[in-house]
C-alpha cells in the first residue's frame, strides 16, 4: 500500500512500526489494511497535506494505527 502511495506523489509518506508479528490473522491484516487505504485516500483528498505519517505499534495484544496529516 504504502509502495503505491508513495509512487503516486503527494503527500510524503513516513511509515514506522514496532511490532513483534510477521503477519496477522488476515480478518485484522484486512482491516488495518483497508482503515490505512482510507485514511490515505482522505489526505489526499481532503486535507490535501504534503506529508503523512502511519504508525503501527503493538502492546502485548493490543494493535494501534496512528494516521496524522500536516
Amino acid at each position: 500500500l504504502l509502495h503505491e502511495q508513495r509512487a503516486a506523489g503527494e503527500p510524503v509518506i513516513e511509515f514506522t512500526h514496532d511490532v513483534q508479528f510477521e503477519r496477522l490473522p488476515s480478518t485484522l491484516e484486512s482491516a488495518v489494511f483497508r482503515i490505512a487505504q482510507e485514511a490515505l485516500t482522505n489526505i489526499r483528498r481532503h486535507s490535501r497535506a504534503q506529508r503523512a505519517r502511519l504508525e503501527l505499534n503493538q502492546r502485548g495484544d493490543r494493535l494501534a494505527l496512528l494516521v496524522q496529516d500536516w
